[in-house]
């Protein structure tokens, strides 16, 4: 069985690419690494990640789907690498761990990993919902899958962006937004799906803690992300970053970062409580 990952991403996003990218290499040194930029993009993307991974540009653009948002959609193109199974990764994410279980799919399924939210509609935008529900009736009070980390058998799955093309139009949605692809992908893949555990797509991580044996952490839940100077230091997530994303093995880096972890505990604790408070009292 031929194996490859694929990540996506404009520029704006190379530095979790590389990051990604260098991860990937060091628990999966065998498997292949593509990462899809737009075509303004590819000569700079040839020079910081060239060396990472495989660089390619999208086959065609996908209808429906504004310039600015392509990229949010380049999981679709997974289908188009020569490979029996492809794992597609958010650039905002990093591997801790081996995964090879991303690749062992079962016939006719993705694997996935349940999002967080504690049903679909959640993840959609208020304009969307009522076209949403009309498109599939009851999906939307369902828990669903993120869409960040998944892996598929591309020759079943062939006229994937076709699909979605159709499905996007068929629902006559006001216009697209960049997570929407989340919600059009549980809405189409019903039935279709083998759950992984929450330790291969940790997310939402100002909410939830990561455990022990997480093998992605995706840093979703913020306003920006880990190579952002405004994103907090304080976060147990921040000395992920650090390890597996950055590759830092110096002693006395990870020591301040994780002496910082530790000192802000209690208020990193109070702060999740009152998050889940109000979250109770609006869902």
């Amino acid at each position: 069985m031929t194996r490859a990952l694929l990540t996506g991403c404009n520029r704006g996003f190379f530095p979790g690419a590389v990051a990604l990218l260098a991860s990937a290499l060091r628990h999966h040194p065998d498997v292949p690494r593509f990462c899809m930029v737009p075509p303004e993009d590819e000569a700079m993307a040839r020079s910081q990640m060239g060396h990472l991974a495989k660089i390619i540009t999208p086959p065609r653009l996908v209808q429906g789907v504004s310039a600015a948002m392509q990229p949010c959609v380049y999981r679709l193109f997974a289908v188009t690498l020569p490979f029996d199974r492809v794992a597609y990764v958010d650039s905002d994410a990093i591997m801790c761990r081996p995964a090879p279980e991303l690749w062992e799919t079962e016939p006719g399924k993705w694997n996935v990993i349940q999002d967080t939210s504690q049903k679909i509609l959640h993840v959609i935008p208020a304009a969307f919902r009522e076209a949403f529900s009309r498109q599939f009736p009851g999906v939307g009070e369902k828990k669903g899958f993120n869409s960040g980390v998944l892996g598929l058998a591309p020759s079943e799955w062939l006229d994937l962006p076709e699909r979605f093309e159709r499905v996007l139009l068929d629902g006559e949605y006001p216009a697209y937004h960049p997570v929407f692809d989340q919600a059009l992908l549980n809405g189409m893949l019903q039935g279709q799906l083998r759950w992984l555990p929450f330790g291969f797509n940790v997310h939402n991580l100002f909410d939830n803690r990561i455990p022990k044996d997480a093998r992605i952490i995706h840093f979703t839940g913020g306003v920006c992300k880990p190579w952002d100077s405004r994103y907090s230091r304080q976060e147990p997530q921040y000395l992920y970053w650090l390890r597996h994303g950055l590759g830092e093995r110096g002693f006395l880096k990870l020591f301040k970062s994780r002496l910082l972890v530790t000192l802000a505990f209690p208020k990193r604790w109070i702060g999740r409580k009152i998050r889940h408070r109000r979250e109770g009292r609006t869902t």
